[in-house]
């Protein structure tokens, strides 16, 4: 492997981490919103927890079935866009149910998306032949910090949650193609 493509690959599985925290990091920030314009008790909120937690669950599954057969490049390129795509379910969520199958959905992909990011960061450790993990999973938190914040900017600004999470979410897939095309091959 070639200093340029692992240099490369570094970079994609960076944006990747930080592109999952931005995702993460933006839907729950807006979650007064759509606990608001839902109507939704804790209960409800409770409910719509169950869905997240039994997607995370079930994409780690798939994940865990699917990066080994078709290698972390490949299952990046098609779950990243996906990921992204998928923070339009919470923002055009009208009532409980779609919100739960929503958050299902977001949870699942990102399972996917984590088996391969991880699988792929560990291959561009090996070529490194020192730690850099930590390096992405500090990527995905600035990513998290930094959705949170441009979701309270979204909300003090009065931006609703449907347009900022479409915008998010356009702008996702954006940089999942371009952290995608710089992983390696697997």
């Amino acid at each position: 492997m070639r200093a340029v493509e692992l240099r490369r690959a570094r970079v994609g599985v960076a944006l990747t981490f930080l592109l999952t925290g931005v995702v993460f990091g933006t839907w729950s920030a807006r979650l007064p919103a759509i606990k608001q314009a839902l109507d939704l008790g804790d209960g409800g909120l409770g409910v719509a927890f169950m869905g997240l937690n039994a997607g995370a669950v079930a994409g780690l599954q798939l994940g865990g079935a699917l990066v080994p057969l078709t290698g972390s490049r490949t299952a990046l390129r098609v779950a990243l866009p996906l990921y992204a795509a998928a923070l339009a379910g919470p923002a055009l969520a009208g009532d409980l149910v779609t919100l739960t199958a929503a958050l299902f959905a977001l949870a699942a992909v990102n399972s996917v998306v984590d088996v391969a990011m991880n699988a792929h960061g560990v291959i561009v450790e090996r070529g490194y032949r020192r730690p850099v993990m930590s390096s992405f999973h500090a990527m995905y938190s600035l990513g998290g910090t930094g959705g949170a914040a441009l979701g309270a900017l979204a909300a003090a600004g009065g931006l609703g949650r449907t347009p900022h999470f479409l915008v998010v979410a356009a702008a996702g897939i954006a940089v999942s193609v371009l952290a995608a095309g710089l992983l390696l091959p697997s």
